[in-house]
């Protein structure tokens, strides 16, 4: 070949001769295009475009590989980018994904739980508290999936599942608006979906304590849009109607932390299960055997002698286009 290829500028567009041969041997091709059935080499190919049904060769490199069907050994590459992947085993060093779905039964040694459905509220400081009300807590410790609403305090439920809900009150300066309170007055620490009564309990107070303190913690199933609030109230013994609810105010002990006051607490468990799983389960790929193949060895171009071929003499091979 001319050494002039290597410096050659080829315009694919240009191109108007064709050549067809069943064999070429030659030691270096340079081409803007290359279309061939069956392509064997020993050494290295690097092309801009390459398309053909097979491809044998010792090394490979490209900057872009476009394949339909890929079966391969051993596959080392820096970045790689696929629509699906099915495979019977994949060992990575590090996964990251958009979202991920497993129909079956998922294993890891140290499962850390990163759940953004949660929040916790509380008072940064000492707050007066009408009783029967609802809690308006204006302090948000933690709300990553911003679900909390003030005045009034409100969480909005973002996915249907099971919840833990925690509502704690630590009290004092009990002042009721309806007179002497008989007995020892109960709390009824109360969460509400919606408007309605979900959960509630009832602490006694200790007649020689001057605070009260009632926690209240329970698992409750949600929908995704549900409004939850809280309130807290005092119930008494009156002469006449027997147990009543008390009017009147209480100070909230609140130090903007979570210890030692009055705090909310809500966290997602588990969600619901749709009525079909979102994704199907993978069946198990046959991993395929790579096909072997013997890289060719190009054939010494014999060189032609004088002696049998003077210089003035040209042999000439004129093909048809």
């Amino acid at each position: 070949m001319d050494s002039h290829l290597d410096n050659m500028n080829c315009d694919c567009d240009c191109c108007r001769n064709e050549l067809n041969l069943e064999k070429l041997c030659v030691k270096k091709i340079k081409a803007c295009k290359i279309k061939v059935k069956d392509l064997e080499l020993n050494n290295t190919l690097c092309a801009e475009l390459l398309s053909s049904p097979k491809v044998c060769t010792g090394l490979l490199m490209a900057d872009k590989a476009d394949v339909n069907s890929s079966c391969m050994g051993s596959l080392n590459v820096m970045n790689q980018c696929v629509q699906n992947i099915t495979a019977s085993n994949i060992g990575v060093s590090n996964l990251i994904a958009n979202e991920v779905c497993i129909p079956g039964t998922l294993r890891a040694a140290n499962f850390l739980n990163y759940n953004k459905y949660r929040a916790t509220v509380t008072f940064p400081a000492l707050t007066t508290y009408t009783l029967g009300s609802y809690l308006d807590f204006n302090d948000i410790l933690d709300d990553p999936n911003g679900n909390v609403s003030l005045s009034p305090c409100a969480y909005t439920v973002p996915v249907s599942g099971y919840y833990e809900v925690l509502l704690k009150i630590n009290q004092q300066n009990l002042v009721s608006s309806g007179g002497t309170i008989l007995g020892v007055p109960s709390a009824d620490a109360q969460i509400y979906v919606n408007g309605i009564l979900a959960r509630e309990i009832l602490s006694s107070f200790l007649a020689f304590y001057p605070q009260q303190k009632v926690i209240l913690s329970s698992m409750i199933s949600l929908r995704a849009g549900d409004l939850v609030q809280m309130k807290y109230k005092v119930i008494a013994l009156d002469a006449i109607n027997g147990a009543i609810e008390i009017a009147g105010t209480v100070d909230l002990l609140g130090n903007g932390a979570d210890m030692n006051g009055s705090i909310f607490k809500i966290h997602l468990l588990s969600a619901d299960s749709p009525s079909t799983f979102p994704c199907v389960p993978s069946v198990p790929c046959q991993p395929c055997i790579p096909q072997q193949c013997v890289p060719c060895v190009p054939k010494p171009i014999k060189k032609r002698s004088n002696a049998s071929h003077p210089p003035t003499t040209f042999l000439r091979y004129f093909l048809p286009l």
